[in-house]
């Protein structure tokens, strides 16, 4: 009986893995259409290295903490690095550094599942989310290009999102498991595109949006609790498990940074410390480095 279950389960796999092969012309797409997002990627962001760079010597008239990333505050920014005996010039030079090393892990890792599996379309749908990952996490060096760029950022912002939310809601079978989950996705694709193309709209930054960005995500994750229980294979399982293990990770790092940075730097020194928020990248890039840890 026991033979007979492994028997099965193995055909199984077999038959899901037959089922998200690409062939053909439609393979030929697929991969043409990644090679054309690297290089906008690519292009974007060394593009935009000097505006990012020039942009973080000049402060913001605010009083509210910076963006990661962004341009510091004379009120909480400048001082707190003083404070640390940082200058703004490290802080301009150390921001573009983090945020190349960011870019290149992740294009790394989505490199190398492109390489090895870019006919699985679950693959190859992992591989397009993780080279848009420094763009869908964080895109406050893209925003400094002339206007005119704008709209391939918000294009690439929006693809990010999208391939980031259709991975959850198809990994790791690649299929709509319920079926009406692909209402959802139709959902999330309706959202970040208001959100990201029509950003003066009532709709964005609204109670509205911020509770539909919420269910949103907590489907995301109810998708994959069902899976895991009730349709995922063993191999299946196990990679769901990996997935898990890197989003731990990643906000493990954001836990660290909120206990250290935010409550023990600020209560007990008395330091905001705001022009430091944008630690936390070094955790995040744990996400995308264990991507590449899936079975065969």
């Amino acid at each position: 009986m026991r033979q007979r279950q492994t028997v099965s389960v193995v055909r199984r796999d077999l038959s899901h893995d037959t089922d998200r092969s690409l062939h053909g012309s439609i393979l030929v797409l697929a991969r043409i259409s990644w090679v054309i997002v690297v290089v906008l990627v690519l292009g974007l962001s060394f593009a935009s290295i000097p505006t990012y760079f020039a942009s973080l010597h000049h402060l913001l008239n605010s009083a509210h903490p910076p963006d990661l990333g962004g341009q510091l505050t004379s009120s909480t920014g400048v001082q707190d690095l003083q404070a640390v005996g940082l200058s703004l010039d490290f802080y301009a030079r150390y921001s573009v550094l983090l945020t190349l090393i960011f870019l290149i892990v992740s294009l790394a890792v989505g490199t190398v599942i492109f390489w090895r599996r870019s006919d699985d379309r679950m693959a190859l749908l992992a591989s397009f989310a993780l080279i848009l990952f420094p763009i869908t996490v964080n895109n406050v060096n893209l925003v400094t290009l002339p206007p005119a760029w704008q709209l391939p950022v918000q294009s690439l912002s929006f693809l990010g999102q999208v391939c980031a939310g259709l991975f959850f809601y198809l990994f790791p079978g690649g299929r709509f498991v319920p079926r009406w989950i692909r209402w959802l996705a139709v959902a999330l694709i309706a959202y970040w595109a208001v959100d990201i193309f029509l950003p003066a709209s009532l709709f964005s930054n609204s109670p509205l949006s911020f509770a539909l960005f919420l269910g949103l995500e907590a489907s995301q994750v109810g998708v994959q609790v069902y899976r895991y229980r009730r349709v995922s294979t063993p191999l299946e399982r196990q990679q769901t498990k990996w997935v898990i293990f890197g989003i731990t990770v990643g906000l493990g790092g954001t836990l660290v940074e909120i206990v250290v940075v935010y409550l023990l730097l600020t209560f007990v020194f008395s330091l905001h410390l705001g022009a430091l928020a944008w630690i936390w990248p070094h955790f995040c890039l744990a996400i995308p480095a264990t991507g590449n840890h899936q079975p065969e």
